[in-house]
């Protein structure tokens, strides 16, 4: 066929078939690239699927509880310690647990522990290492709540965040490619500045699988970023390519709709699969949705509004407009609400509901001392002017509402006709709310920053049952075997099987170029 093969990807689960093959995933000794055996002037990578590094990097520090960083990079970064540790993790999610505005939302304590039926998610990981986590621990630090031992922690999480994303990245602007000369730099001497951390760093009970694995995939993928960039002039290379995630994909789709599919089924739906190339993202998984398109999708429809019947038994009359904030709200709190003024005006922008220049210019806080509440806004603004600091008549505006809906909820928690209670409490009580815009926009902001609010805080309160968010199961594959072992059919109607040779090829996957 003329294709060539570039590399190889796994989950590092069998380390025998890898040493036979000819790499060594041992300390001293690692080896990611051999002879390709049937052209040996050809070069064959083995990449440990970064999604599974990912979530065994999580794993490895909440089961070891702290990770002493080299005293190099200590001096280099300014950091003010060398100690990342898990349970300042720990503390913030303790600190924000019974907030209505947390700083990391959703971040339970659930994520930081490291049970068998937690730690295969690829979610939890990402809600642990994330730029938002970061933020927030230097945002206690800076409000001198925490020592200043928390922003080494902050630290680690931002690089190592940053470090999946270069790993894993989908589209072409967080691809590797020369588009963009000193951007591209900065990405490879992040990637070479993981492989020096997990070098030098030390974990309790010594040298850990996990650090051989990092170091073992950021060098396969800057060996492969050179040879198809710089040498066989690719224009950019998605990293994402180079993990299991479709593979799981297909899988699930598979086996969706029956967990134990005969030898017949699983060809047909594969089938199925391959021609229309429509596949789904399934919530309750265990890794990432790998993106792909759907180029003949006959399985979705259009999206029919539903009209339900006006709630005229709910007696609004029953909710009281409170006209003030109370002042014993916590300081956090209202950080996080600025930011969230913040970003209702861009989603207005976005979606072209708020287009004049002129009145979103009025919106933004222009003056030259910062807002008193913009600290939180300003350590998040990962991406320099993404960030809307907003006029003080904005925040107290929507900050009125949001303390209004928290009194509110658990009368309207189940109110589905929002749109009855915006027009008939929140526009008239907001009304002698005056902003210094040419256009009547406050409506507009007034009806996003509620339906958004009350979406967001009806979703906190539901029960674990509500939610059915997810199993108890690490992952699909563990499903799957849970409902054929329970919910079998009698052995009479199953096909029997050629049993599998052990030593298989299993999840392993040969990528092309």
């Amino acid at each position: 066929m003329g294709a060539n093969v570039v590399a190889i990807v796994c989950d590092m689960g069998n380390r025998g078939l890898l040493s036979a093959l000819g790499f060594c995933t041992r300390k001293d000794s690692l080896k990611w690239c051999i002879p390709n055996p049937v052209n040996p002037d050809v070069k064959v990578w083995c990449v440990p699927d970064p999604v599974h590094v990912f979530k065994s990097m999580k794993e490895c520090l909440c089961a070891n509880r702290y990770i002493q960083l080299h005293q190099q990079v200590v001096a280099e970064y300014g950091l003010p310690s060398d100690m990342v540790d898990i349970e300042h993790i720990e503390w913030l999610e303790k600190f924000q647990r019974d907030d209505s505005l947390q700083l990391v939302p959703g971040l339970t304590l659930k994520d930081l522990s490291s049970s068998h039926f937690s730690k295969m998610k690829v979610k939890s990981s990402l809600k642990v290492v994330n730029p938002r986590t970061s933020a927030a621990l230097k945002y206690l630090v800076v409000k001198g709540l925490v020592p200043e031992a928390f922003e080494t922690t902050a630290w680690f999480l931002k690089v190592m965040n940053r470090w999946f994303q270069l790993m894993s990245s989908r589209n072409p602007q967080c691809a590797l490619g020369l588009r963009k000369e000193e951007v591209h730099t900065q990405a490879l001497e992040h990637l070479r500045l993981v492989i020096s951390v997990f070098k030098f760093m030390e974990i309790p009970g010594g040298w850990k699988p996990v650090q051989s694995h990092v170091i073992f995939a950021t060098e396969a993928i800057l060996e492969i970023e050179n040879h198809l960039i710089n040498q066989k002039k690719y224009e950019f290379l998605k990293t994402g390519t180079f993990t299991t995630d479709v593979v799981e994909n297909i899988n699930s789709c598979i086996r969706i709709r029956n967990p134990n599919p005969t030898p017949l089924e699983c060809k047909t739906r594969l089938k199925h699969i391959a021609i229309s190339q429509f596949q789904m993202k399934i919530n309750s998984s265990s890794y990432n949705y790998d993106g792909a398109e759907d180029y003949v999708d006959l399985l979705v429809q259009s999206n029919s509004s539903s009209h339900s019947d006006p709630q005229h038994d709910f007696d609004f009359s029953s909710l009281k407009w409170i006209g003030c904030v109370p002042d014993n709200r916590k300081s956090h709190e209202d950080d996080v609400c600025y930011r969230i003024c913040g970003y209702v005006v861009i989603s207005l922008n976005r979606r072209r509901i708020l287009l004049c220049k002129d009145c979103i210019q009025k919106l933004r806080h222009s003056k030259e001392t910062p807002h008193p509440h913009s600290l939180f806004l300003m350590l998040t603004d990962f991406i320099p002017g993404a960030q809307f600091p907003v006029i003080d008549e904005v925040f107290q505006l929507l900050r009125l509402i949001e303390h209004n809906l928290i009194v509110w909820l658990p009368k309207i928690r189940h109110l589905e006709r929002l749109d009855l209670l915006i027009e008939s409490i929140v526009l008239p009580a907001t009304a002698p709310f005056h902003l210094p815009t040419c256009h009547s926009v406050k409506d507009k902001l007034v009806k996003a920053f509620t339906v958004m609010r009350f979406r967001q805080l009806a979703l906190s309160d539901l029960s674990s049952t509500e939610k059915n968010s997810s199993s108890s199961l690490a992952s699909k594959t563990a499903g799957g075997h849970y409902l054929a072992h329970n919910y079998r059919r009698p052995t009479s109607q199953i096909t029997p099987r050629r049993k599998q040779p052990a030593a298989s090829l299993k999840r392993t996957i040969l990528y092309f170029f």
